[in-house]
């Protein structure tokens, strides 16, 4: 997720303010527009801030919320699936390899 404090701190400057432009926040927030700017730039590639007449507006937090789940959801579950396809087939063929002795104790106490 990743979201740093500086981001919510200039979201929710903007969800009380309802609409505002860099320069605004800027000042109120006292930081540089530079900074304020490319916090936006980021929010708004999370779907966190949108453009309208010249100025940023807040998504609805709920949005926002649930938005970020999906991603983080869809992001494990990628993992869980590579995990699953990828990771344990070459752990498993490299067990066998290394532990055959094991496995043929093993098969042999079902013969008991």
């Amino acid at each position: 997720m990743s979201i740093i404090i500086f981001e919510i701190r200039t979201y929710t400057t903007l969800m009380s303010l309802g609409n505002a432009s860099e320069s605004i926040l800027s000042k109120i927030m006292k930081t540089e527009r530079e900074n304020v700017l490319k916090t936006l730039n980021k929010l708004k590639q999370r779907e966190w801030v949108i453009t309208n007449n010249g100025g940023y507006s807040s998504v609805n937090p709920t949005l926002v919320i649930k938005n970020e789940i999906y991603k983080l959801r869809k992001g494990f579950l990628e993992k869980i699936e590579k995990l699953k396809t990828e990771v344990l087939p070459n752990l498993e063929t490299m067990y066998i390899q290394n532990n055959s002795n094991h496995l043929r104790h093993d098969e042999n106490l079902d013969l008991i």
